[in-house]
């Protein structure tokens, strides 16, 4: 019996055992790389590697083939010469093991690889095996200790987002960015040349995986005739439970050749992505940087706004038109204050500030007292669905006055925050950043990013609220 592409997912992410067949005692190769990377990694299953030559790699036996390993195996991961790949499937297939993660590549991603590809399908179809890639740098489930790529001692900061890619060198670069931006990670899979389980399967099983509430997207193209279609139904459905942000590559002509030799994916006209997109509530980021701050922003924003009016708040000028100017060329409303909040803003600031929105501290900047009044005043007003706070900070001032003030406002309102820490000191802006989003108020460095991340909580709220002019 065929095994499902969320089955096979399950077993992936979830191994009682593993094969790695290709396993090396060359710490240069990549089979010695895959085993240290599973042991590093804390797995507390079984592992098996397996190699013709036989021995022993990190004080574990190397079996000769499958057929000696003496138990059932949930996972085999396959880093061998392509040509060898299609039967060490059939060997899988035959030995019960239903998933396999194959690393090598010489695929589809190059020409004379497209047989060979279309072989390796086959056999994965005949001997009922799914598979995950090929040409991919392989899986992780922070939640279990799986390190299944062949990469050593990965630390990303553990969390709520999943992260699927068909960029192998790319995803690590924005792994390690949102870790080191804030952003927790739950899963990674890289799918590769997606010749068997794709996006679509993916996000279908990450709707329902209690450790995922956001999932992002770094994507090439598809694979496979109707497997955008497949894509958009599964979308449409997903992003009803959970927001999904993607990064879609290819949109020029050389973006497109890059996508074809890298892995052997179609781009397609960008117009039909965006469209799919747009219909379905994925949120598309224009660079791999907006992706990670949006997925930030929603994995710790525990309320939506309710409408596309914000209100900014900052104690410095430049920032906040920047901010103003980047959020309304994407469709979010900076409005005007009502009458009343403004004379509330009229009896708390100085003669020196501006009560137009953005709302400018200006001469009162350095009393950070005052942004619990200006907040609280500035959230009870109806035309603000929410606040985007820029706050300039003193070297060693005594911003955790603003972190408490903020933190008691945000949960008395249920409005969402994001804010902006500046500071010519990068460890006072660094400790501001990181005590806020300790208090689920996602923080930045720059406005623009948190522009970003407030228009992408904008965005998919407008869009589970079934707005007919989904905002672009």
């Amino acid at each position: 019996m065929t095994m499902s592409a969320l089955e096979a997912l399950e077993k992936a992410f979830y191994p009682k055992s593993i094969a790695v067949i290709g396993a090396s005692r060359n710490p240069e190769k990549l089979g010695y790389k895959i085993v240290q990377a599973v042991i590093q990694g804390g797995f507390k299953g079984k592992v098996y590697p397996i190699n013709i030559s036989g021995g022993r790699v990190l004080g574990l036996e190397i079996y000769r083939n499958i057929s000696e390993i003496p138990s059932g195996v949930d996972l085999a991961l396959i880093a061998i010469p392509a040509d060898l790949v299609p039967e060490a499937v059939k060997d899988c297939g035959e030995r019960g093991i239903k998933c396999a993660v194959v690393f090598s590549a010489g695929f589809g991603e190059i020409r004379n690889g497209i047989k060979l590809e279309q072989e390796l399908i086959n056999v994965a179809i005949n001997y009922n095996v799914r598979i995950i890639g090929p040409n991919t740098n392989g899986i992780l489930n922070l939640n279990n200790n799986l390190n299944a790529t062949f990469t050593p001692n990965l630390n990303y900061k553990k969390g709520n987002v999943t992260f699927v890619c068909q960029s192998g060198g790319y995803s690590s670069v924005l792994l390690r960015y949102g870790s080191d931006e804030g952003v927790g990670f739950s899963k990674v899979i890289n799918l590769g040349n997606s010749c068997d389980i794709g996006f679509a399967d993916a996000i279908e099983y990450l709707a329902t995986d209690k450790f995922t509430k956001v999932i992002v997207l770094y994507m090439e193209g598809f694979k496979h005739k109707n497997e955008g279609r497949k894509f958009y139904e599964v979308a449409k459905k997903v992003t009803k439970i959970k927001p999904i942000v993607a990064f879609k590559v290819g949109r020029t002509k050389a973006g497109t050749r890059a996508v074809l030799s890298h892995t052997g994916s179609l781009a397609g006209l960008d117009e039909l992505y965006s469209s799919a997109f747009k219909q379905a509530g994925v949120i598309r980021a224009s660079d791999g940087i907006e992706m990670i701050d949006i997925a930030k922003a929603l994995s710790l924003q525990q309320k939506l706004p309710r409408g596309k009016e914000v209100a900014i708040i900052t104690n410095l000028g430049g920032p906040g038109v920047v901010a103003a100017d980047i959020c309304e060329s994407h469709g979010v409303v900076i409005s005007e204050l009502s009458e009343a909040t403004k004379g509330k803003l009229s009896k708390i600031l100085s003669f020196t500030a501006s009560y137009a929105n953005p709302i400018d501290l200006a001469a009162d900047w350095p009393n950070l007292h005052v942004y619990k009044e200006v907040l609280s005043a500035v959230l009870e007003d109806e035309r603000i669905n929410g606040v985007l706070i820029v706050v300039y900070l003193l070297p060693q001032s005594k911003y955790r006055i603003l972190i408490k003030d903020i933190s008691t406002i945000s949960k008395i309102h249920g409005k969402p925050i994001v804010a902006c820490c500046l500071s010519s000191d990068k460890a006072t802006a660094l400790e501001c950043i990181d005590e806020l989003e300790n208090h689920n108020i996602p923080s930045y460095k720059m406005p623009e990013n948190a522009a970003k991340a407030i228009i992408g909580l904008v965005k998919y709220s407008t869009y589970l609220r079934g707005y007919a002019s989904y905002i672009k």
